[in-house]
């Protein structure tokens, strides 16, 4: 290193850094060679002072302007680089700055006219670099551009827009590209990416070298009152870990995941939540704290799994399966931050997919397989938006020198002249280009080009609030309610099923419900498992139950109106099969179904029994597969939120749009580049149609067996209890759900008030109320008021004149009293259910019942009934 370091970088790199590591020679040499280098190396491997050592040593000082050019994906982590580099660049005379949205316009005037050496940014700030005249005469003597995390952006649209942005920065200096990432499964494929087309790089990749010390724990079971018991089991055994640990960071999958553990284990370790939802300066509080060790543990989504600085960790826990390699590796990593250090992991698991999964992740680390990427290909959206960068940068461009720049960047490669063509006629109506000799922007695609810097769609959140009590549940997304949510829709949050009762701008108001086809919260964030990990898990699956599934083996299972697909091909499959299935069996039923399905089965919850076999499969062929997959697509929810982003990306609206509205421009841009990219966007995402093609095909050759069941297996309960949380096992006893609702309503309270003379007797919880009467006049007609219209009832009471509706609500209150003057305590149980009202109350308790198993039968048919009941809400 020392013949290929200066002097000063070399001497100063040990005194106050440390010792090389053999890889950086390779990726010195590569570098003064004037080679493009992609360095892939475990975190805590030194990867940043690997690219920067050779860069620092061969900056020319007497020369004005930025030299390098050195890019993250988040503002965190431009933060902690510059930190990282700054004070090592100021030894080696060297100036160093960073420029991001916080960056203040005296801070970017002092930039402009006196520019660093070295400039620390991210990929969105860098399409404003280039507009500007100032910072493109600095960038002349631009010699290196550094993508960190190359990983992050390229498996998205920011990864589209960068590689043109790089190739836009190469109409102003040639420069060399070196890109840094901890794992990635297709080096090759990202390295075209980082250099663009006709470019060589040099791969320098040192990922086996790391050793990770990773246990998986089985599920295990503790009983408790409030919460399902192998979660239960779980929190204890992260409060036990994290005690044993100095510093403990806890990956979850979700952000409700994340919400739950935080809530559950406050109070009992010294712990905060950290997630992309949560404000900068929540997050950065967070890291700061656990950085100082006035944190034990920090629980984190992929937020955290970035390098970002938060000092030493010695003990990863992964809640739930990590559902892929790459993410378990990325997490486990941030544990033994050095070279010299294993990286200790474990995995909690709370149900058989999650463990056998993530023994089939564990498989897969040690045949050294990693998943990989898949970059958006000539994204339409991106393309607009780089055309006007183009026309701003350059003051107007010739058709041809614009796509001659664009199919440079890899993503576009294979970009036709139609296509462009197509996409040129559409700006020019949306007015924000005109062409003459050139294309020249117009001044509406200046404000459409800075507006839309940004590819990462803004996402409103919307709080979930109990209705009964009034209090906060939880947080849903855009993306969730606009795809899911309406009046009466049922879904799932903190481990209940909720029915929404009402909506009041970003107030989603629930009440407690038992839907079997709840939709889960976190729908659309999990993370999708590969073909090869799902394919895995069942051949794991296979030796452990003898269940058939596997990749040669599709097995249907019916049960009841319940259908359970096992097709064990990952996530992306079986999401495209549910949906081609799902339409077919809805047109030839002619009800809407229920559908749910994982990277192991896919379910279908009918409206009665119904047989599906092997003939379903071998009916479809690959026209067809497509022209039923894009119907159904265009049909849902979820086309119409991805259709809205892909339209605010295309500058065609700027604000929120009602559902009519967006379907009217769905309407108008049908056959235009918006709809091809809103359908390229999901099917990238969410489907895998040449994987359908090619699994219908091997049925339709034999290769593929189909085995049809009349008879469920635990497997297949076990698919069915997962993907629907509200179904009872046959086996199950009713009474631990009979258990549940009793305690639910003994631990209800209301407020007491005696009906002839209006004395309040106060608050009580319904499993202490006993025999009462009034302490003023004696009566033992006590009326039974939910809490939350006490108030309410005491200022009607003392009304003189009374419109009809409180007189209503007054003699409501009256034959509450009256029905505990008859059942007593009962009165007060059976009012405490959800939507019991006193005259429900009169139908039930006529009844007679030989158990209170069987009163709870009944009080569960009644809330049913209740929250299925629209017009109650619309009232």
């Amino acid at each position: 290193m020392k013949n290929l370091l200066r002097k000063e970088v070399y001497e100063n790199f040990l005194k106050y850094i440390g010792e090389f590591y053999p890889y950086q020679k390779e990726v010195a040499e590569n570098i003064a060679k004037g080679e493009n280098v992609l360095i892939i190396a475990p975190t805590g491997y030194g990867k940043t002072f690997a690219a920067m050592l050779p860069i620092l040593s061969s900056i020319d000082r007497n020369k004005k302007g930025i030299k390098c050019i050195y890019i993250t994906p988040l503002r965190a982590l431009n933060r902690d680089i510059f930190k990282q580099l700054a004070s090592f660049a100021d030894k080696v005379n060297i100036e160093i700055d960073i420029r991001h949205g916080d960056t203040t316009a005296y801070q970017k005037k002092q930039q402009s006219d006196m520019p660093p050496d070295i400039l620390v940014t991210t990929p969105e700030t860098l399409q404003g670099v280039l507009t500007g005249y100032k910072l493109r005469e600095h960038l002349k003597h631009l010699k290196y551009v550094v993508v960190d995390e190359i990983h992050e952006l390229f498996e998205d649209k920011r990864g589209a827009q960068l590689a043109v942005a790089l190739e836009r920065l190469e109409e102003i200096s040639h420069f060399q590209r070196v890109g840094l990432s901890a794992t990635i499964g297709d080096p090759r494929t990202i390295s075209k990416y980082l250099v663009g087309v006709g470019r060589k790089c040099k791969i320098v990749n040192v990922r086996d070298k790391k050793v990770y010390n990773i246990e998986i724990e089985p599920p295990g079971k503790l009983n408790h009152e409030l919460m399902n018991p192998k979660v239960a089991y779980t929190i204890e055994r992260i409060v036990e870990l994290v005690n044993n640990h100095n510093k403990t960071l806890i990956f979850v999958n979700t952000r409700e995941a994340a919400e739950m553990l935080g809530s559950v284990l406050k109070g009992r370790i010294s712990v905060e939540v950290h997630h992309s939802s949560l404000s900068k300066d929540s997050r950065t509080s967070a890291e700061e704290k656990f950085k100082e060790g006035k944190l034990k543990a920090l629980i984190a989504t992929s937020s955290l799994e970035l390098g970002i600085d938060i000092g030493d960790v010695d003990l990863v826990i992964q809640y739930m399966s990590p559902r892929q390699v790459t993410k378990l590796i990325q997490r486990v990593g941030r544990a033994g931050h050095k070279i010299d250090r294993s990286s200790k992991g474990v995995i909690l698991t709370i149900n058989n997919d999650d463990y056998i999964e993530s023994m089939a992740i564990l498989r897969k680390i040690e045949q050294n397989w990693i998943e990989k990427p898949t970059p958006p290909i000539k994204p339409l959206d991106v393309l607009a938006h780089q055309i006007v960068g183009i026309t701003i940068q350059l003051g107007g461009a010739s058709k041809e020198r614009i796509i001659s720049i664009i199919k440079r960047a890899y993503p576009y490669k294979s970009l036709t002249r139609q296509e462009f063509e197509d996409v040129i006629k559409l700006m020019k109506k949306l007015n924000l280009i005109y062409e003459k000799d050139v294309i020249i922007r117009k001044r509406q695609g200046i404000r459409y080009y800075f507006n839309n810097v940004s590819m990462i769609p803004d996402e409103k959140q919307y709080y979930v609030i109990d209705r009964e009590l009034n209090k906060r549940v939880g947080i849903l997304h855009e993306g969730f309610v606009a795809q899911h949510i309406d009046i009466g829709v049922a879904f799932i949050m903190k481990g209940e099923v909720w029915r929404v009762a009402e909506i009041e701008g970003n107030q989603i108001y629930v009440v407690r419900s038992h839907e079997e086809a709840a939709v889960p919260s976190w729908e659309g964030e999990l993370i999708p498992v590969a073909r090869e990990v799902a394919e895995s898990a069942a051949e794991i699956r296979k030796t452990i139950t003898k269940h058939p599934a596997d990749k040669d083996n599709i097995v249907i299972e019916h049960y009841k109106n319940y259908v359970v697909i096992h097709s064990t091909y990952g996530t992306k499959i079986n999401t495209t099969l549910s949906k081609i299935i799902g339409a077919m069996l809805t047109t030839e039923i002619g009800k809407t179904i229920g559908i749910r399905s994982d990277a192991y089965r896919i379910v279908f919850e009918l409206p009665h029994r119904w047989k599906i076999s092997e003939q379903l499969f071998k009916s479809l062929n690959d026209n067809w597969i497509e022209f039923v997959l894009k119907t159904s697509i265009k049909n849902s929810s979820l086309y119409l939120y991805r259709f809205k982003n892909v339209a605010k990306r295309f500058g065609i609206i700027e604000r929120d749009q009602t559902v009519s509205q967006l379907r009217r421009l769905i309407k108008i841009f049908e056959g235009t580049p918006v709809e091809t990219e809103t359908f390229s966007e999901i099917e990238r995402e969410k489907m895998d149609v040449e994987g359908v093609k090619e699994v219908v095909n091997k049925i339709k050759s034999g290769e593929i067996k189909v085995l049809v069941r009349n008879t469920i297996s635990k497997v297949g309960l076990d698919g069915l209890e997962w993907n629907f949380p509200s179904f009872i096992r046959p086996d199950r006893e009713r009474g631990e759900i009979y258990s549940l609702v009793d305690k639910r309503l003994n631990n209800r309270r209301v407020f007491l008030v005696c009906t002839r003379c209006w004395t309040p007797l106060g608050e009580r919880r319904v499993g202490n109320i006993d025999e009462l009467k009034c302490p003023k006049c004696g009566a033992k007609t006590i009326g039974i008021i939910p809490k939350r219209n006490k108030e309410k009832i005491m200022k009607i009471v003392k009304k003189v004149k009374k419109t009809e509706e409180e007189r209503r609500m007054i003699k409501e209150v009256e034959l509450s009293g009256e029905l505990y003057l008859n059942y007593g305590w009962l009165a007060a149980y059976v009012l405490a259910a959800y939507g019991v009202g006193p005259r429900t109350a009169v139908r039930i308790l006529k009844k007679r019942y030989d158990s209170k198993d069987k009163i709870i039968e009944e009080i569960l048919k009644e809330e049913r009934k209740y929250i299925k009941n629209k017009q109650f809400w619309k009232e």
